[in-house]
């Protein structure tokens, strides 16, 4: 990503001396005025949480205002103050559970203005706002929460599906910025999620469209107007998300935010000078381990690791002197086993010929999240951490097991120490000559080569 005012020539020359240069390290790369930037999360102090008070005043707008994630908010708000909320939504309201919200908002003494009106479409969003200028209170604030969503693999998307998850954010922001660009708003805030930061598969579409949300936030701050862009982990109470998708986040280190807690984050976010903020409950360890499954990802590299409690260290250490205590053929035995009985558990397999000590995980579906389980699992039973890129550098049965019957040898009783000297005093180095030495040497240097095992080519 290149920004600043270098002709197209010199931009493109520096993107090919970036490209001949980079050692592959980094995957992310900005060119900003002769500067190269990379990209790093880093963890925040949550601030102190500040109770907020709404214009009684003024009038609120709520785009998606309808659905659950709207309905919520406008219940906080009004809960809060707010006393004119103009709630936005293509189909108007079509379900008992809308009318139940609905009251119970208005039971706060807030009044409640619906309107049937579809974001992306220019006249009805014109229509709107002369509507509102000619007969609600002064707009104070207009939190954009529409938003479209389905999975497709950018190999399988149509430009009609690009477009339709593309627009409620993109055209909808534009127009909601048009319209209200000349009024004195408190505060402008945008929907976004963590997909625009961290991706996830199947919507790399919703990703663009929310990454459009930061940057647009960016620019309205850049020319003296409010602008917050929050990138929202999962709620616990979002309607359109599925079971299945709960299952899949929770998996993969994403948990859902007890909806209270959120909106009190919301509220302190409303009052900050942020423009572009993450907002999610997140397992990093989990996520990280599910990131860096196939590569290394530098921009989590910065990001704190859960600490794990004394005693469960204590228990784990104790599990890993178990095995390392075991002989050496005994351990790589029992290792192999474990392998093979773990990778066919988290495979779903009824073991044997399915699972050939040489046959990739890969190969045999295995994904990222399921390659994360089985490093989970292995992690339990010999009581320590293992790499991140376990299964990518060590692809099947054979080489994994190999690479833990390693590890072992390397810290082993017999490999350092007294026990290392100990194994040295047996042989009577002075009655060798130099071939002999050598020799048992050089056997010595095959067996544990044989036993650490090299990464396997995919």
């Amino acid at each position: 990503m290149i920004y600043g005012s270098d002709s197209p020539e010199t931009q493109a020359k520096l993107i090919v001396q970036e490209v001949i240069s980079s050692d592959g390290s980094e995957d992310q790369i900005a060119l900003r005025r002769g500067q190269r930037n990379v990209a790093r999360l880093k963890s925040r102090v949550r601030p102190a949480d500040r109770d907020i008070k709404f214009n009684a005043d003024g009038s609120y707008l709520i785009t998606g205002g309808l659905g659950g994630l709207g309905l919520l908010v406008a219940r906080w708000m009004a809960s809060k103050g707010a006393r004119r909320l103009i709630l936005v939504g293509r189909s108007g309201v079509t379900r008992e559970t809308q009318e139940n919200a609905l009251r119970e908002i208005e039971s706060w003494g807030a009044s409640v203005r619906i309107a049937k009106t579809d974001v992306t479409d220019p006249q009805q969003m014109e229509n709107l706002f002369r509507t509102i200028a000619g007969a609600e209170p002064p707009l104070r604030g207009v939190i954009h929460a529409a938003a479209a969503l389905s999975r497709d693999s950018v190999r399988d998307m149509s430009v009609e599906k690009l477009g339709d998850i593309l627009r409620p954010k993109v055209l909808g922001t534009w127009l909601l910025h048009r319209h209200s660009r000349e009024l004195k708003l408190d505060f402008f805030c945008l929907f976004g999620s963590t997909a625009s930061l961290l991706g996830s598969g199947g919507l790399g579409h919703y990703a663009a469209a929310n990454q459009f949300l930061d940057a647009f936030a960016q620019y309205r701050r850049s020319i003296g107007l409010p602008a917050l862009s929050i990138q929202w982990g999962t709620w616990d109470e979002m309607r359109t998300v599925s079971e299945q998708d709960r299952i899949q986040y929770r998996a993969v280190g994403l948990l859902p935010m007890a909806s209270g807690d959120a909106l009190t984050i919301f509220g302190t976010l409303l009052q900050s000078e942020e423009t572009v903020m993450m907002a999610a409950a997140v397992k990093w360890r989990t996520l990280r381990a599910v990131f860096e499954a196939r590569r290394k990802r530098p921009m989590l590299e910065a990001v704190e690791q859960q600490q794990t409690g004394t005693q469960q260290k204590q228990a784990q250490s104790a599990t890993a002197i178990q095995w390392a205590e075991l002989p050496i053929s005994e351990r790589e035995n029992r290792l192999t086993q474990l392998v093979w009985e773990e990778t066919c558990r988290v495979l779903q397999i009824e073991g044997h010929p399915a699972v050939e000590p040489d046959r990739g995980f890969f190969e045999m579906g295995m994904d990222s999240l399921v390659s994360v389980e089985l490093k989970s699992r292995l992690e339990t039973h010999l009581g320590r951490t293992l790499p991140a890129m376990l299964t990518f550098n060590f692809p099947n049965v054979r080489a994994l097991s190999a690479r833990l019957a390693g590890e072992f040898i390397a810290e082993s009783p017999s490999a350092s120490g007294d026990g290392m000297k100990a194994e040295v005093k047996a042989i009577d180095t002075d009655a060798l000559d130099d071939e002999e030495v050598a020799r048992l040497l050089t056997k010595k240097l095959n067996r544990i080569q044989g036993l650490v095992g090299e990464p396997s080519s995919r």
